[in-house]
């Protein structure tokens, strides 16, 4: 993320956020190489990130469950989000022949004819951070537990409306780029502020179900006559019955 995010800093310095008509042509090849550096870093940092989203719901959720629809679903993300990302990143590095005319187009050789892919994955990109929110939702739905503690659980799984609301405004702006206007620079920024955004929701995502327990720590070691957390604070993941539980 970092490193993707570096490249967005650096391509501000050659026209992002700027019209077309007022950057130099020599800016303007700086641009076309540095946005397609952070493309590529973009497919690179989010596989990874989801792929952590899904080994989070499964091991909460789907543990000793692997037969359910949705756990099916979640196992089918966990190949179909690697392999499709990949295959984008490639396509951004390998768009053209040689590989200098992405950001020299003056360059002799021939290009791919990107629009369609990017398209087609700035869907499949909005429909995986759908799953991502409703599977979990759905799944505390379906748990033998309070009302408060479902709301409560529910409400931490919840915050990816925001990554996907995010995932929305980038497939938006992704659009304008691709057909509805020429000025590439200009509409760039929007489309970067958005998959900012989309990246800090993916990291608060990962670290949300985490907070309940830290809370409930913090609560226990607060009280008087507590000096230690207790480590059977409860959580969400469903567990199997049996007839002794060590206490």
């Amino acid at each position: 993320m970092v490193a993707q995010q570096t490249m967005m800093i650096i391509v501000c310095l050659y026209g992002n956020g700027t019209h077309l008509w007022d950057v130099s042509i020599a800016s303007y090849f700086k641009f076309l190489y540095y946005g397609n550096i952070a493309n590529i870093l973009y497919c690179a940092t989010m596989f990874p990130l989801k792929a952590v989203m899904l080994f989070q719901i499964r091991s909460i959720f789907f543990q000793h469950d692997h037969d359910s629809f949705r756990s099916r679903a979640v196992t089918f993300l966990m190949w179909f989000n690697p392999l499709a990302y990949i295959a984008l990143g490639l396509s951004f590095t390998l768009s053209c022949t040689p590989r200098e005319k992405i950001w020299h187009p003056y360059v002799e050789g021939h290009c791919i004819y990107l629009n369609s892919c990017i398209a087609a994955m700035g869907f499949l990109n909005v429909a995986s951070h759908l799953s991502i929110l409703l599977i979990p939702v759905l799944s505390i739905a379906k748990l033998k537990m309070s009302l408060k503690r479902k709301i409560l659980a529910g409400s931490v799984f919840a915050l990816g409306i925001f990554a996907t609301a995010a995932a929305v405004a980038r497939l938006y702006y992704s659009f304008l780029l691709l057909y509805g206007s020429e000025d590439l620079t200009w509409w760039f920024m929007p489309l970067g502020y958005w998959t900012s955004v989309e990246f800090m929701m993916g990291f608060v995502i990962i670290g949300a179900p985490y907070v309940p327990r830290l809370v409930e720590s913090l609560s226990s070691r607060s009280k008087p006559g507590s000096s230690y957390p207790s480590y059977d604070t409860p959580d969400y993941r469903p567990r199997k019955l049996s007839s002794f539980d060590g206490r």
